[in-house]
């Protein structure tokens, strides 16, 4: 196991007889950011506040830095295990301004120490003119920013965030987003991240362990969970894809978009087949490998166009996602051309 950063070993956990956490292992190196990725009740969650000491594993370890905090005979409290926390309710003190919020966290400093370590951590966050403000009178960014410095300020080994930036609207999340993830690099700070959101989780994340039913079923870097999908949960949950059904000959996988290589299926073998829109190329050319169709919808999103289209003679609709400029009309002819990479075959069983 690694002698830094913090390391989750083996926790299980369940509410009521009901298992939430399900032999969970997990290791966040010192500086790097992992996010928990997965959908509401999948566990992820409780997997944190194990790891913050707000709950209690029934089974597993952790250590932070190579200190057991949790284990058979050892529970750390909370205050004791150096960590920063971050939720999405901001969880600040309604009658305490930003300055005295973020000097909560640093109570066994001298007064004026804490006070100047508190302004510093303001201003790093871009808030110290807003230092002697109570939460009510700044708006939902601020206050989000208000509790990084709170969060950072006692300089912890470990960031745990749970949907730290949920309740924000979608601009403000994305430069808050990109703010705290400088910060936590410059300052080399261990963070285990939770999120729902996949987009958030392949922005943020250095590694994404990806969760479901309480256990991680992949873990990796984002491109790679991205591109190499284990599982039809996997292939589906990291970005919108077209499903199709085939069946195994010769090694590939026979759909209606054509034949994809499926190594390692016996022959005849029911299938699943995952395409990502953007690896459907559409054109006119009838080439062998091209698959006509005919467009239902095409609708422009700014930055890229969304087209659906149904293959062949009465066949299955897919979705295409293609830059946004000379749309083709509903209803015209068109053909598709395929992306072997952007293709996932998996068992029909495995759904």
């Amino acid at each position: 196991m690694s002698a830094g950063g913090l390391v989750l070993d083996g926790l299980s956990h369940a509410f009521a007889g009901l298992a939430v956490v399900r032999e969970v292992s997990l290791s966040v190196k010192p500086g790097e950011i992992l996010c928990l990725l997965g959908p509401s009740g999948c566990g992820k969650t409780t997997v944190l506040r194990i790891a913050a000491g707000l709950e209690t594993p029934q089974r597993g370890r952790v250590l932070i830095d190579g200190r057991e905090v949790v284990g058979p005979d050892i529970l750390v409290p909370t205050e004791a295990r150096n960590i920063g926390l971050m939720f999405q309710d901001f969880a600040l003190f309604p009658h305490l301004k930003a300055i005295d919020n973020v000097a909560f966290g640093l109570a066994g400093l001298p007064s004026a120490q804490r006070r100047a370590a508190a302004r510093e951590a303001l201003e790093r966050v871009g808030m110290a003119g807003a230092a002697d403000s109570y939460p009510h009178t700044l708006s939902g960014g601020e206050q989000q920013r208000v509790a990084l410095a709170r969060a950072m300020a006692s300089k912890p080994s470990v960031m745990l965030l749970d949907e730290p930036f949920s309740g924000l609207d979608a601009r403000l999340r994305d430069r808050i987003r990109a703010d705290t993830a400088s910060l936590l690099k410059d300052d080399g700070t261990t963070t285990l991240m939770v999120t729902h959101d996949p987009e958030e989780a392949m922005l943020m994340a250095d590694r994404i362990a990806l969760m479901n039913d309480g256990r991680v079923l992949q873990e990796g870097a984002p491109i790679d969970l991205y591109r190499h999908p284990n599982s039809p949960f996997c292939a589906s949950f990291l970005g919108e894809t077209n499903l199709l059904e085939g069946f195994i000959k010769s090694g590939h996988a026979e759909t209606a978009l054509g034949a994809f290589a499926a190594d390692g299926l016996a022959e005849g073998t029911p299938v699943e087949v995952h395409v990502r829109p953007e690896g459907l190329g559409l054109g006119t050319a009838e080439t062998a490998d091209a698959v006509p169709a005919v467009v239902i919808d095409a609708r422009g999103l700014g930055p890229f166009a969304r087209v659906r289209l149904r293959l062949g003679n009465g066949g299955p609709e897919v979705t295409v996602r293609i830059a946004d400029f000379d749309l083709p009309r509903p209803g015209s002819r068109v053909t598709l051309t395929v992306d072997p990479a952007m293709v996932f075959v998996f068992p029909l069983q495995d759904r």
